[in-house]
Formats: structure tokens, C-alpha cells, sequence
């Protein structure tokens, strides 16, 4: 997978020709130790807010990258950005370990190489924009060209793609709806075009003014802006996709769409990946996913989910199993993520379900 930039060869090559290999903390991580550093004078956050890192400052192992500076803002408990103008004197390598944030990333000057585990080497330059996730024990090598590097990133948890989305979550393309939805999710990649309105925005972010509240008011406002901006386009993206998908289906596909949905029915206790699925159907998965959806009028997420619900809502109505048991029947390692997932689906706790439903029982003559 590679955009429309030239590739960069041999990602990972620190020592080589003046690139140097730092050690990258998780974003939380990042926070963590913000909290601990004494703020400069000229922070434009308050404490707990914000915090500005300049690059001519030497760090620990007495290193400068250069010019300008990168700030990283905590919005909420589920959303943070990071907001970088720099100008580095060297490129820098680096291994990012992986961790429950969705990242996307709007950028209007730099160069970035990616080197995501089962996805490849992504390359750009320039303007673009792109969304990606790498969960936890898939790591990341990113090459950071020396130069200017301009660019807002958005760090976002599962929980606040539902908090702000709520039922049009489920509209996610691909991957994504699987992270929404709290579940096994696969590293992805969404590559998008950077319109006008996001390159302005971005632009608007790095020169904004203020200090303390307002400041901080004035970013969230930006980086819901850009949020929705890229939501909105993956949505027109799916919508024209999808129309087109039925038509281009052989009678074969459709045959092993069917089968595809028959085996999740299958395996409500292990849900099977996509990638799983895609094999067995002998598609991409962007094939599968849209070809699923246009058939059957519904994602392979909410097929799953529903699915799984419903038969946990049987267990819960005809058995004297325990809600972990249930859990565990219905493809969910932990009773608190099922207990999460069916209030979302239904409305209520499945044990508050269970103790209603037997009450009612019991109540019939």
C-alpha cells in the first residue's frame, strides 16, 4: 500500500547517513511523563491540559531535531492531539509499540514512511490524510524525513467513536467498525485525500493564538472539525462503493457470500477475523466487506454483533447459565465487554434482563 509519494527504501536504517533511531513511547506513556516535567513559562496550556516540547531542546540522551515544536492536548479521557510544526535537522526512525488508539493523521507539509505489520510499507509526501490502528503486540517502524513536517494528529479510544457517533458508528467502513464496536480489530490503514477545508484547519490549528482555556476551547473545536471531516467522506466513500459492489458480484461470489455468513452463524463463540473470512471467501477484504454489505443490506459487523446478541439473549432467557458463561458462549473473553456490548445492543444489562424475563415468568398463571 503506498501513495502517490516515492518510496522510501530500507525504512528502519538508523545510524545510516545521519538518521537517527529514537525510542517512541505510547501516547499515554507521552502524557504520563508530560505530567511529571516542570512547565516552561511560555506553555500556552495550563497544567493538565497541554504541554508544548520544542525541538531545539536537547532531550535525555542530549539530542536537538531541530526547530519549531510539537504539543500534544488531552481533550477528554478518550481523545488527545498532537499538533506538530517543525523543521528537523535529520531524519529520524523509530519503533512505535502498539496501543489502543486510533490515530488520524492530517498533514500539509512533511514526508512519513510507515512500516505497519501485516500491512506493508505506506509512503507519503506532502498533503494527506490518513487514519490507522495497530493494536497491542503489532508494532509500528515510521521514518520521519528531515525538513518542515506540519500536521495535526488525532488520537482517539474505540469509546469515543461511539460516544460521538452513537448509531452511525455502524456505518464505519471496514476495520473500523470492528474498533467501534470494541472487538478484535486487525492493524488497518484508510488513506484520504486532504481537501481544502482540512489543509485550512490544520493551518488554523498550528498559528492559533491564546493561552490557558480558550486556547485549549479553540483546538477541541478544530479537532472535532477534522474529526468529521474525515468520517464524512469515509461514509460518501462506502455509499458510492456499495452501490456499485452488487453489480459486480459473479453468481460465485455470491454463492460464497452466503457461505462466508453461514460460517460466522457457525462460530459465535470464536467470531472469525476478516482476514479469515477473506480467505475462506477468496476476496480482498475490501471485496468482502462491500460485497457482504450490498447482499445482505448489513455490515459483517452487524451481522456478527446481532447475531451474537441474540443468541446470548435466548441463553439468558432459557438457561441457568452464569452472564460470564453467556459471555463466553457469544465470542466475549470478559463478561464486562459482553455486558457493555449487549446494553448497547438492547438497552439493558443482560442480568437486569435475565432477573426481568424470569419475573415475568414467574408472574404468568
Amino acid at each position: 500500500m503506498t501513495s502517490n509519494s516515492s518510496r522510501v527504501p530500507n525504512l528502519a536504517r538508523p545510524g545510516e547517513n545521519g538518521i537517527h533511531s529514537v525510542t517512541a513511547l505510547t501516547i499515554s506513556d507521552h502524557w504520563r511523563s508530560a505530567t511529571r516535567l516542570p512547565l516552561d513559562c511560555d506553555q500556552p496550556y495550563d497544567a493538565g491540559v497541554g504541554y508544548r516540547v520544542r525541538a531545539d531542546r536537547e532531550n535525555e540522551y542530549g539530542e536537538k531535531f531541530g526547530t519549531g515544536y510539537s504539543d500534544l492536548v488531552k481533550l477528554a479521557d478518550d481523545l488527545m492531539v498532537r499538533i506538530t510544526n517543525a523543521v528537523a535537522d535529520h531524519a529520524i526512525t523509530a519503533t512505535h509499540p502498539g496501543e489502543n488508539w486510533l490515530k488520524l493523521e492530517f498533514w500539509i507539509a512533511g514526508k512519513v514512511s510507515l512500516l505497519i505489520e501485516g500491512l506493508g510499507q505506506i509512503d507519503f509526501e506532502g498533503r494527506w490524510c490518513f487514519l490507522h490502528w495497530h493494536p497491542r503486540g503489532v508494532s509500528k517502524e515510521e521514518w520521519v524525513g528531515e525538513g518542515e513536517g506540519m500536521a495535526v494528529t488525532i488520537y482517539c479510544r474505540p469509546s469515543f467513536l461511539h460516544r460521538v457517533l452513537g448509531a452511525q458508528s455502524a456505518l464505519l467502513p471496514l476495520g473500523l467498525r470492528q474498533l467501534a464496536d470494541s472487538e478484535r480489530a486487525d492493524s488497518l490503514c484508510e488513506i484520504l485525500p486532504l481537501t481544502q477545508s482540512m489543509g485550512k484547519a490544520v493551518s488554523d490549528m498550528v498559528n492559533a493564538g491564546g493561552t490557558g482555556n480558550l486556547r485549549a476551547i479553540y483546538i477541541e473545536a478544530k479537532t472535532m472539525e477534522l474529526f468529521a471531516s474525515a468520517i464524512e467522506m469515509l461514509f460518501r466513500r462506502d455509499e458510492e462503493q456499495e452501490l456499485s459492489a452488487i453489480n459486480r458480484l459473479s453468481n460465485s461470489e455470491i454463492d460464497r457470500l452466503h457461505e462466508v455468513r453461514e460460517h460466522i452463524l457457525q462460530n459465535l463463540s470464536q467470531p472469525p477475523r476478516i482476514v479469515e473470512l477473506a480467505g475462506k471467501a477468496c476476496m480482498n477484504q475490501q471485496k468482502l466487506q462491500q460485497g457482504f454489505k450490498a447482499l445482505f443490506d448489513e455490515t459483517i459487523s452487524q451481522y456478527s454483533i446481532t447475531r451474537r446478541m441474540e443468541k446470548a439473549r435466548e441463553l439468558l432467557e432459557h438457561n441457568d447459565l452464569t452472564v460470564s458463561q453467556i459471555a463466553l458462549s457469544v465470542g466475549y473473553e470478559f463478561a464486562n465487554n459482553f455486558s457493555t456490548a449487549f446494553k448497547r445492543h438492547f438497552g439493558i444489562l443482560p442480568k437486569t434482563y435475565q432477573m426481568k424475563f424470569r419475573a415475568r415468568i414467574n408472574l404468568k398463571p
